[in-house]
């Protein structure tokens, strides 16, 4: 009876498993894992609504395309709204990738940052993490860690899709 007591059997321990799973697998980015319900379904302003001209794809293919499509925008438009901030490129380039109020507050703080900086050139924003998050209505919500040089900034947006691509609606940045 005690031999049944002394020897557990051997379990791995989740720790294991994941180390396992890395030294087999190819080096890739994280991806977070979500259990439980399913999540809608992001609409991709790259892709049409049906999925008949795409029948080989699955719904998660689609949702994994418009998430990188939407992180990949929110990378370039963020990045290119703060260069805008500091003085660094012309707003009027930006002008078919925003929304019209954020582009007149675009166009007033861009006046500020033009007197301000003078002629000293900087370097522009360089991203060091992008995170979005898909909303209930289509929409995309996006938070960018930039290193500016002398500080790090945080941006938060919401990107909406308009016309097969992604436009920025609003810009917090920290």
């Amino acid at each position: 009876m005690s031999a049944l007591l002394e020897a557990p059997a051997p379990s791995l321990d989740l720790r294991q498993t994941q180390a396992l799973t890395s030294m087999l697998a190819p080096a890739r980015a994280a991806r977070r894992i979500v259990n439980g319900a399913e999540r809608p379904s992001l609409p991709s302003p790259t892709h049409s609504s049906s999925s008949a001209s795409a029948p080989s794809r699955s719904a998660s293919g689609d949702r994994t395309d418009a998430s990188a499509d939407a992180a990949r925008a929110a990378r370039v438009l963020i990045t290119a709204a703060v260069e805008v901030l500091l003085g660094l490129r012309a707003p009027n380039q930006l002008d078919r990738w925003t929304e019209p109020d954020l582009m007149d507050a675009l166009m007033r703080r861009a006046g500020l940052a033009q007197r301000r900086s003078g002629a000293a050139r900087r370097r522009g924003p360089i991203v060091r993490s992008v995170h979005t998050q898909p909303t209930a209505n289509g929409d995309c919500e996006a938070a960018v860690l930039l290193d500016c040089g002398d500080r790090v900034r945080a941006a938060a947006a919401r990107l909406v899709p308009r016309r097969e691509k992604w436009v920025l609606a609003s810009l917090e940045v920290i």
